[in-house]
């Protein structure tokens, strides 16, 4: 099956009261289009500790760890944890998307944006 894609949202000054939509990570991930200023907003409503992991790709055939991170649990916790920026050559797979996956399915939001 292929990834969920979401779209990355800009904010600016006149944005500060939109509502934040935020979309849960199925099990086939999700992906984000990534320019290198993307910023991920991270949420989880899981009873225990969710642990997400961006993909990175390969540069020059050396194989770079992917970005693993432990989310608190999300029923102790309304903890919102934001990662970025992604670098392109470091995090871009051959499509030009982020993919975002979660170790714990359906129990994390995630809200993919950029200032304007």
């Amino acid at each position: 099956m292929a990834r969920t894609e979401i779209d990355v949202n800009v904010l600016s000054r006149g944005a500060l009261g939109t509502t934040i939509v935020d979309t849960l990570i199925p099990a086939d991930g999700l992906k984000v289009k990534n320019d290198g200023k993307t910023l991920l907003s991270f949420r989880n409503i899981e009873a225990g500790v969710n642990i997400v992991t961006i993909s990175t790709s390969d540069i020059d055939n050396l194989e770079i760890a992917d970005l693993s991170f432990t989310l608190a649990d999300g029923s102790a916790t309304n903890q919102v944890v934001i990662k970025g920026y992604f670098p392109k050559s470091i995090y871009n797979q051959d499509d030009g998307y982020l993919y975002i996956d979660a170790s714990v399915v359906d129990k994390v939001y995630v809200y993919a944006f950029q200032t304007a």
